[in-house]
């Protein structure tokens, strides 16, 4: 049989079981936390660089058709009046 003492131990021993296995809980779900915060940041900046991205390109494009529209070879060609003319007309 076992005494007093031994049966003391043994509850104490079971509340340390219980300490033990909260904390290691504790411990997986702040990672668990931490995967997912890190994920949806990860999310945040891949959406800001393929918006970034789309930008760029869409300026540089922008860019491409104003340097080909000033072609005089174009047939899309932004024809300039002279300033002589541009004047002369808004005085008459």
């Amino acid at each position: 049989m076992e005494t007093k003492s031994q049966i003391r131990k043994h509850h104490a021993e079971q509340g340390v079981a219980l300490l033990i296995a909260i904390f290691a809980l504790l411990l997986v779900s702040v990672v668990a936390i931490a995967l997912v915060v890190s994920s949806g940041t990860d999310s945040a900046l891949a959406g800001n660089y393929r918006s970034s991205a789309s930008a760029y390109y869409a300026a540089l494009a922008g860019l491409e058709e104003a340097r080909g529209r000033l072609l005089a070879s174009n047939a899309n060609c932004i024809r300039f009046l002279p300033m002589e003319t541009a004047t002369s007309s808004r005085l008459r």
